[in-house]
């Protein structure tokens, strides 16, 4: 692997925009990137619902989902999937370096969870080791930014981290095209 490998935890929760996930996924693994990948339960199912995950029936890794979306791109780099339970996994703790996370897209309630440092789940719990650990974290909402003030957003700016949420755009629906 080359020198310049990154380690990026990536999350992947309830709001719509399955598609940005998946692209962000197959980016950095065809940059030879290490991405350790945290699904919620309705993350999973929106990969289903909106991108045919697992779809008729179907056994398959989130690694072999993706290289059936995007080919041999979605295979330069490693995987490793984690349940969102996990709480004594690696990446729950600040002694394992990582080059920072993104949670894309990022529910209300996840969203609200990392800024409160609630840790219920491991997606928050590894958002607070980023924010504690001073590495980068990117929480891309399906809302606007402005709506997300009732959920803690001036606290994660505010508290923890210098910073502004950016809002995503309508995921375009694969079903419909």
């Amino acid at each position: 692997m080359m020198a310049d490998v990154k380690e990026v935890v990536v999350g992947v929760t309830g709001a719509s925009g399955a598609l940005y996930a998946t692209r962000l996924l197959r980016a950095l693994l065809a940059g030879g990137h290490r991405v350790h990948l945290i699904l919620s339960k309705y993350g999973r199912f929106l990969l289903r619902e909106e991108l045919g995950f697992m779809a008729e029936g179907r056994e398959e890794t989130v690694g072999e989902f993706l290289q059936r979306l995007y080919g041999e791109e979605a295979s330069g780099g490693e995987l490793e999937e984690y349940g969102i339970n996990d709480l004594t996994c690696a990446i729950a703790s600040g002694s394992v370096l990582t080059d920072g996370m993104a949670v894309i897209p990022c529910s209300a309630k996840t969203f609200s969870g990392i800024a409160c440092g609630s840790s219920s789940n491991l997606i928050e719990r590894a958002a607070d080791v980023a924010l504690k650990e001073r590495r980068k974290l990117v929480l891309v909402p399906h809302k606007a930014p402005s709506t997300m003030r009732g959920h803690g957003g001036g606290s994660v700016r505010g508290r923890r981290q210098p910073g502004r949420p950016a809002a995503l755009a309508a995921a375009p629906d694969r079903r419909t095209e």
